[in-house]
């Protein structure tokens, strides 16, 4: 046992020594790419999930190797992320502790990823070339300006070059191609993962402007793709071709079928030419088209004709002569053939717009090169063109064509011609008149009204017609509308509240006191309704000068009003009220009060 003495002098020992208090710096290496995320490396272990730690006591140095229980320095484990081929780099400074403050200090040290980029990639060039041709019937020949000059090809270059980016914390890679025009310097980038084929849009081009002549493009855009990836960039073709064409047509709202003829020009029968020596002969059939003037008359020998073209046959023979210089010719034979081919107007010029064609085609014609050729007739061909109209019955209360009349080749609609041999055009334009304005009746009778009518009567004369069509469309130069809407029924409803008030004792009995009195409201809503009953808006139906039409009672009409998109409801008023009082559109009951009743004690 310890004498007293001595456990003094223990006691006032332990009374003076410090007690140390235990630290911890707890160091991490962030990841400011991935959102500052903690790194955690096969190439640094640690402790706890990223976490470095070095322990020791508050005031006490720390040493340099005090992470990771004293075997590592910051330098050494900075080294195993950020060395030369290690998948990070330092993104700025840090500051370690030297001395141990506190009993857990924090120290981040901010890394960003390494990248490989690799810029060795060649170059490539797209060529990118623009024809520019003339359609049927010039078979894609090159383009003349208005100056008759033709129109060169248009070409630009474009560069495509790669650059390979590798992440080497991630493995991922990114390629960016840059893409420059040669010609304006512009340059463009995309990006992927390389593995892709990339789409090289191309810069527009405007189409060079040509007087009557349209471009299929009037500005040209397009791409090119690129169908490899990066991986195969070294070993595809440098080179790149890429050719567009633009393809003219003359402009077919001014275009004129042939040139005008005169009458003393005409070749009414075909043209015959004989070599001077009589072994070749060209037999050369011409085509005219006329259309019906200004006035309606269709002559039968207008005196305006447009050129439509020619066929030509040629034949040959032999010639011989003999010791007496007599001359002898052996029969005509056909070069390729002694049938001219059945020539189908539409096919060479189109389709005149606004204007029929009774007979569309000349027929195929077969000649007989050894009979008496001056007699040829009946194969130069005159088809004169007509005008036709065409009539739409539309429902603008859901703007939905009901009908329509005439407008399409197959079932055109001639205008009646004036003159005394077209009286069967006159007839059938009357006939189908009547056929529009009984389907406008049978609609009015499924509730319809008509709120506009630009037909009425065809006319013989075309300046009439023209003075209230609506304008040439595809098959038909005259263009009218009727328009119809859904008639709109106004309607009111009426609606009575009663209220009876008894004055009774309060007895079994109970007994009356004094006469009941009755209060009423009544109620009153206006609304619309459709032809199938449905509620609907309604709007009043005016004319072309803004006039209210009215109904032979003199009321004004009113039509399905489609534009106001409001959902169509009753809304019910006060009407009249007896023993209620009314506010805002609300009613009320007038408070009755009763008399006074006095009852006398028994």
């Amino acid at each position: 046992m310890a004498s007293p003495a001595a456990a003094r002098s223990v006691q006032a020992i332990s009374t003076n020594k410090p007690v140390k208090q235990p630290a911890t710096v707890d160091l991490t290496f962030v990841d400011d790419d991935n959102n500052g995320a903690i790194i955690e490396s096969p190439y640094l272990p640690s402790e706890n999930n990223g976490h470095h730690y070095a322990h020791g006591f508050i005031g006490e140095k720390i040493s340099t190797n005090a992470y990771n229980n004293g075997t590592r320095s910051v330098d050494r484990m900075l080294g195993a992320l950020t060395g030369r081929h290690d998948p990070y780099v330092l993104n700025g400074s840090y500051t370690l502790p030297t001395e141990f403050t506190d009993s857990l200090m924090t120290v981040q040290i901010h890394l960003k990823h390494r990248v490989e980029t690799h810029a060795d990639y060649p170059t490539k060039t797209i060529t990118r070339t623009i024809h520019y041709r003339r359609a049927y019937p010039y078979n894609g020949s090159q383009m003349v300006d208005d100056n008759g000059k033709l129109i060169p090809d248009y070409q630009v270059q474009y560069e495509v070059t790669p650059v390979v980016i590798i992440d080497k914390a991630t493995g991922k890679q990114t390629v960016t191609y840059t893409i420059k025009n040669r010609q304006t310097g512009k340059a463009t980038t995309i990006e992927n993962g390389g593995t892709d084929p990339i789409t090289i849009d191309y810069d527009q081009v405007a189409s060079p402007t040509v007087t009557d002549w349209i471009a299929d493009e009037a500005t040209v855009e397009g791409h090119y793709q690129m169908n490899f990836g990066i991986d195969h960039w070294k070993i595809a073709a440098n080179d790149l071709q890429d050719l567009q064409t633009v393809n003219y047509k003359y402009n077919e709202s001014n275009l004129k079928i042939g040139d005008v003829v005169p009458n003393a020009a005409l070749h009414t029968v075909p043209i015959v030419e004989t070599s001077a020596d009589g072994t070749r002969m060209t037999v050369t059939r011409t085509f005219y088209y006329g259309f019906t003037d200004d006035s309606g008359d269709n002559l039968d020998h207008p005196e305006i004709q447009h050129y439509g073209g020619s066929q030509s046959l040629e034949f040959t023979r032999e010639k011989t002569t003999d010791s007496d210089g007599n001359i002898t010719y052996s029969p005509w034979q056909a070069v390729t053939t002694n049938t001219f081919p059945k020539y189908v107007y539409q096919e060479h010029y189109g389709h005149p717009q606004g204007y029929d064609l009774p007979y569309g085609y000349s027929p195929a014609v077969t000649i007989d090169p050894n009979a008496d050729l001056s007699t040829l007739s009946g194969i130069t061909v005159y088809d004169p063109y007509g005008p036709t109209y065409k009539v739409s019955i539309i429902d603008d209360t859901n703007n939905k064509v009901l009908n329509v009349y005439g407008g399409d080749r197959d079932n055109y609609l001639s205008v009646p011609e004036a003159g005394d041999g077209y009286q069967h055009t006159r007839d059938a334009a009357e006939q189908t008149r009547q056929t529009i304005y009984a389907a406008v009746a049978g609609y009015q009778d499924q509730g319809y009204v008509v709120v506009s009518d630009d037909f009425g009567q065809i006319s013989t004369n075309n300046a009439a017609n023209q003075s209230h069509s609506e304008g040439i469309e595809d098959y038909a130069k005259y263009v009218y509308t009727i328009h119809l809407a859904k008639k709109a029924t106004p309607k009111t409803e009426q609606k009575t509240v009663k209220r009876i008030v008894h004055f009774v004792a309060d007895n079994p009995a109970h007994d009356q006191l004094q006469v009941s009195q009755t209060q009423w409201v009544h109620y009153m809503t206006s609304y619309f309704t459709d032809p199938d009953g449905n509620l609907v808006n309604a709007k009043k139906l005016v004319d072309k000068d803004g006039n209210v039409v009215k109904d032979d009672a003199g009321n004004p009409i009113y039509i399905v009003d489609s534009a106001n998109q409001t959902k169509p409801r009753k809304t019910w008023t006060v009407d009249k009220t007896q023993g209620a009082s009314e506010n805002n559109g609300k009613a009320s009951y007038d408070q009755i009060k009763q008399d006074q009743i006095v009852i006398d004690d028994p």
